[in-house]
C-alpha cells in the first residue's frame, strides 16, 4: 500500500502535465482577442472591469467572450477525455 502513494505522486504530476498541455493547445486555437482576454482574466487576475479598461471592451462583451472561451475550451477537454477513454477500453 505504501508503494502505491509513492507512485500516485509522480502519476498525479504526469496527469497534471498533460492536462495543462492540453488546455494551453485549445487555448492557442483560440482568436487572438479571446486569448487576451482568457489570459488577462486568469494569467493576470485581472476583474471583468480591468479586462474592459485594458483591451477597450465593454465589460459585458469581456464576459461574452469569456463565457464562449470557457465554452469551447470545456467542449474540448469533454471531447478530448471521450476518445482517451474510448481508446483504453478498446485496448483492455
Amino acid at each position: 500500500m505504501h508503494l502505491e502513494s509513492a507512485e500516485s505522486g509522480p502519476q498525479a504530476a504526469l496527469e497534471q502535465r498533460q492536462a495543462s498541455a492540453s488546455v494551453l493547445a485549445i487555448l492557442a486555437e483560440l482568436p487572438e482577442r479571446a486569448r487576451d482576454v482568457v489570459s488577462l482574466k486568469f494569467a493576470a487576475g485581472l476583474s471583468y472591469k480591468e479586462i474592459a479598461e485594458v483591451t477597450g471592451l465593454s465589460v459585458s462583451h469581456v464576459g461574452v467572450i469569456l463565457h464562449e472561451a470557457i465554452g469551447r475550451l470545456r467542449e474540448r477537454l469533454a471531447k478530448q477525455e471521450a476518445t482517451t477513454v474510448a481508446f483504453a477500453s478498446g485496448r483492455s
